[in-house]
């Protein structure tokens, strides 16, 4: 979204830790002032900003900040992943390497982990469903796009998502593409051993290593 130049640059700024950064880097410990500021330095010159959030970090800033306020007529999009278990994967990758996106350096080695990856299964579906319970319960609207199709259609996937903001046709600018694709052999190693393990339990072992029982 971000290589459009028209969609703003939708980063993780509700998250506890960033939003710490933007409160030093705009001088104040008010809300409103934050993102006023965060707003004035990522806004395209359309006028769009944009940013993500996990449900849990989007929860706490809707409870404690003038959401609808600061951001009248928000528009949601939920990005997908068909995936799962290659989602897992990844997760379970970022959160020992501490290497989140392509552009970040890799601090610690991945170890293969079953039960991590089981364990972030659950978690993304929990994370799913409540922005799915979030959408039912409030009337929200929201735009469903996969991860896939931004990897295998990544011009119509956008063009899709500026249809839905009401935006002219924008396009992707190639040297505003920062992070990339960060699967690798290592991810197809891990998913054929998960695959491997699973292949070789019982259905009711299978279901407790991969906590869906007790």
């Amino acid at each position: 979204m971000y290589s459009t130049g028209a969609m703003g640059y939708p980063l993780e700024y509700f998250n506890p830790n960033h939003f710490v950064r933007w409160s030093s880097l705009s001088g104040s410990i008010e809300v409103t002032d934050i993102l006023n500021y965060v707003k004035s330095r990522r806004t395209s010159a359309n006028g769009c900003f944009g940013f993500k959030a996990h449900f849990s970090d989007f929860a706490a800033a809707i409870s404690a900040y003038p959401f609808d306020a600061i951001f009248p007529g928000c528009r949601f999009i939920l990005i997908d992943r068909d995936d799962l278990l290659g989602q897992a994967i990844s997760l379970v990758r970022a959160r020992q390497t501490n290497q989140w996106i392509s552009v970040h350096e890799r601090q610690r080695e991945a170890t293969y982990s079953f039960e991590e990856i089981s364990r972030a299964m659950i978690y993304l579906l929990e994370e799913k469903a409540s922005w799915l319970r979030f959408f039912a319960l409030t009337g929200r609207k929201f735009l469903r796009v996969t991860y896939e199709s931004l990897l295998t259609e990544p011009a119509k996937a956008i063009q899709d998502i500026g249809h839905y903001l009401d935006l002219s046709p924008v396009e992707i600018h190639g040297e505003r593409v920062l992070p990339q694709k960060q699967a690798d052999q290592e991810t197809d190693c891990w998913r054929d051993q998960f695959l491997r393990e699973t292949a070789e339990l019982s259905v009711g072992h299978a279901c407790k290593r991969l906590c869906l029982t007790e």
